[in-house]
């Protein structure tokens, strides 16, 4: 057998102008230099370095990928030689060829070293000067149909093709699945957010007049959406304040959603303007943030709920006055619906709660990249995300169905049931018409109530449909197709004027004498 000897010396060094990549998440920024290696017979083979800087080994097989240092790695050392160098013992084959990164323990860390290889036979060492991972593979080809434009004087006539190049430097790597960078991400579940839809049009430290004409639209829209929701809560608490729309429990429930009503279209103004003002002023504190997080996507949920639900409940109190008839007992409606208005609301907490506890503020920063005047300066990203296990993401999704299909099945199923028994019981009296004729009848006097929740659950189905997507939806692309049907899905809450009080002749009676005493009051 042979004795290893000295072989081959490499000898460079690690400079500010070297490639920067990170060992791991506790080491980042560390320079470092890729050296292929080849042998000419299969063997073992020791790889010594020497120098003043305190160097870190690693030898790959086949290449090596900054952007994932641990992909073919077979083995790195740290301090088993001298002098805090390292010292790789390998087992190396003909034939096959090996990428070896010469780095530091610390970041930034630059000097001289050196690299001497112990084996039986000799060993190639190349400097490799490009980077090892391509990116991107670009084919294209010029022919004659290919623009032409003048080079110089001796060449005027040349085809070309241009490309525009895009290289991500500051920011973290981000795709519509994952924000964050390599060591600190977070991958994207079920459901889209209006942060989520936003993220990409907001520009960070920009006024609102110098973003983009989608967001600028979108804050007209909302501060729309909310001036008609505060409209219709007004006018629908006007209606049913008064003593004659309160005799029973339907009146006392929907003066209850006219206020549920102004609080969502309220929590969804905050929501947006929320969401876009800490995304335009990235100095807004981590407090504010963490708070807005928690709190206001639940609330904004609890009240929109809590509005589908109290609908509901007019519906089957007006089920309830049809199946007793005469026999209706006003005072036990009224304390029925004083404590289900009490009651409901935690209720509805009660299903949320897992939005309160698995919500949080997802923090990252950029690599410090160096600007003109030689300073590190570093950039913070912050995005609010829901961390739910599999059994708790199918309980959400269960608690979204039941919130929003189940208001509509109660509104529907005591509306058929107001026709066809208001049809039997004219049926039971008026014997000169048919049972079918009754029931038409009913359905042309009542129609309003199978129209209506029909009306609000295709208004709500939107909102279904981007909580069931999947975060990976490039709302880039469709920006307005996502953001659409958000606005959409809070529609209902602006619609109680119209669906309850317009068709009714009681109410709008009520309505009308209620505005023209507020209009004797109010002062000439």
């Amino acid at each position: 057998n042979t004795l290893s000897v000295l072989q081959n010396t490499y000898l460079s060094s690690l400079t500010k102008n070297n490639q920067i990549y990170y060992r791991d998440c506790d080491k980042q920024n560390l320079y470092y230099e890729s050296i292929q290696v080849k042998v000419i017979e299969t063997g073992y083979y020791t790889f010594r370095s020497s120098g003043d800087i305190d160097s870190y080994g690693s030898i790959y097989k086949n290449k090596f990928d900054p952007l994932d240092p641990s992909e073919n790695l077979l083995k790195t050392d740290d301090d088993s030689g001298s002098d805090t160098q390292f010292k790789l013992d390998v087992h190396l084959d003909v034939d096959m060829i090996y990428v070896l990164v010469m780095t530091t323990f610390d970041s930034k860390e630059t000097g001289e070293f050196s690299i001497g290889v112990l084996g039986k036979k000799k060993v190639i060492l190349e400097r490799l000067s490009t980077p090892v991972n391509i990116q991107l593979i670009y084919s294209s080809k010029l022919t004659d149909n290919s623009p032409t434009y003048y080079r110089d004087c001796q060449v005027p006539q040349c085809h070309y093709e241009t490309l525009q190049i895009h290289v991500n430097t500051t920011g973290p790597e981000q795709t519509s699945c994952v924000i964050g960078d390599q060591c600190n991400f977070y991958i994207k579940g079920i459901g889209l957010t209006l942060d989520d839809i936003l993220r990409d049009q907001l520009q960070l430290n920009t006024a609102l007049n110098n973003q983009s004409f989608s967001i600028k639209l979108s804050a007209g829209l909302a501060i729309i959406m909310f001036i008609a929701g505060l409209i219709n809560s007004i006018l629908s608490f006007i209606t049913f304040q008064s003593k004659d729309a309160q005799q029973v429990g339907c009146g006392m429930y929907l003066i209850a959603s006219s206020i549920t009503s102004l609080l969502t279209i309220t929590m969804f103004i905050i929501k947006f303007w929320f969401v876009v003002l800490t995304r335009i002023n990235v100095s807004t504190s981590l407090s504010v943030l963490r708070r807005g997080c928690v709190s206001i996507e639940p609330i904004l949920k609890l009240f929109l709920y809590l509005d589908g639900w109290l609908n509901a409940c007019v519906a089957v109190e007006r089920a309830v006055l049809i199946l007793k008839g005469v026999n209706f007992d006003k005072k036990k409606s009224k304390s029925i619906a004083r404590r289900t208005i009490l009651i409901l609301p935690f209720c509805i907490f009660g299903t949320l709660i897992h939005e309160f506890v698995f919500r949080r503020l997802f923090e990252y920063e950029t690599a410090p990249v160096t600007n003109k005047t030689n300073e590190d300066t570093i950039k913070r990203y912050v995005s609010c995300i829901t961390r739910y296990s599999p059994s708790v993401q199918d309980y959400n999704t269960a608690i979204l169905f039941f919130h929003l299909v189940g208001p509509f099945i109660v509104n529907l199923f005591s509306a058929l049931f107001i026709i066809l028994g208001g049809a039997h019981q004219r049926s039971i009296t008026r014997t000169n018409q048919s049972f079918k004729e009754h029931v038409q009848e009913q359905f042309r006097e009542h129609k309003q109530l199978i129209i209506s929740p029909i009306v609000l659950l295709i208004l709500s189905i939107p909102r279904l449909i981007i909580s069931l997507l999947p975060g990976c939806a490039k709302t880039s692309e469709n920006l307005w197709l996502y953001l659409g049907a958000y606005f959409i899905s809070f529609t209902p809450s602006m619609l109680i004027f119209l669906i309850f009080v317009f068709p009714s002749e009681m109410y709008m009676k009520a309505f009308k004498q209620s505005f023209n005493r507020i209009r004797r009051r109010a002062p000439p």
